[in-house]
């Protein structure tokens, strides 16, 4: 889901969202409190029937968050797989009004919503130059300091988390990176640096090569387990409350 960047915008989103021809769900306030949020709305992305959510305001808590292991700063990114790729790219850039910060030729764009800077906050991939199908492909956490990378690889090996990319530096965004298993088997981002954009003078967006090192300047290869699992269900039972 994505915080709208204030309430005077809410039913701007939903006049254009349904213009777009989707239909949107209200969430019922004890969902929203239970979600730590506030007013929201989901609806599908047309491609895949992926269950996407705008909210207004996340609730805060009285005491800041201490990290415990990781200094995680935020949820950095997350990126889905489309069978469909076109049509799902258009959906993002027409609909959504996300905008491309770099590409990999036939594979995957890069994309960033405003208010929020960083170089991608989504990506949108293409499933079948891996023969893949319709899924997550990972989700990102961004940390706050370099140590947190080298120190987690080496906590990962110790505790037998599979590490299946890196570590590295993603070429697009600058990103020290690496990934790794959760329990599930899905595959799982910590990041340290990305580049950030202005809303307005921006660079223009590149398309890189398809080539190992668009992937990462230190030569490292993912692993046959790298975004393998994360199939995505029908998102019908989630759509429960008022039509709007």
């Amino acid at each position: 889901g994505w915080e709208i960047e204030d309430e005077s915008q809410f039913e701007v989103a939903i006049a254009h969202l349904k213009g777009a021809g989707l239909t949107l769900t209200d969430v019922s306030p004890d969902e929203c409190r239970a979600g730590f949020q506030q007013r929201t709305i989901r609806f599908q992305e047309p491609t895949t029937g992926l269950c996407l959510e705008l909210f207004c305001h996340q609730l805060k808590r009285g005491a800041s968050y201490k990290p415990t292991v990781a200094k995680i700063a935020r949820l950095g990114h997350v990126v889905v797989s489309f069978e469909e790729w076109a049509t799902a790219l258009q959906f993002f850039k027409e609909t959504m009004n996300f905008r491309v910060s770099d590409g990999l030729d036939g594979f995957i764009a890069f994309m960033r919503c405003f208010p929020n800077p960083y170089h991608h906050t989504f990506g949108c991939g293409n499933a079948l130059p891996r023969g893949g199908s319709n899924g997550l492909n990972h989700i990102n956490f961004m940390v706050t300091d370099m140590d947190d990378i080298g120190s987690a690889i080496y906590r990962m090996e110790r505790l037998g988390v599979p590490v299946v990319f890196g570590p590295g530096r993603h070429p697009p965004s600058g990103s020290i990176f690496f990934y790794f298993l959760d329990p599930d088997g899905m595959t799982v981002e910590y990041s340290f640096g990305m580049e950030e954009f202005p809303e307005v003078g921006s660079r223009k967006p590149r398309i890189l090569e398809a080539r190992p090192d668009s992937l990462d300047f230190w030569g490292a290869k993912p692993a046959d387990q790298f975004a393998s699992t994360g199939a995505i269900l029908d998102a019908a039972p989630q759509l429960i409350g008022a039509e709007l």
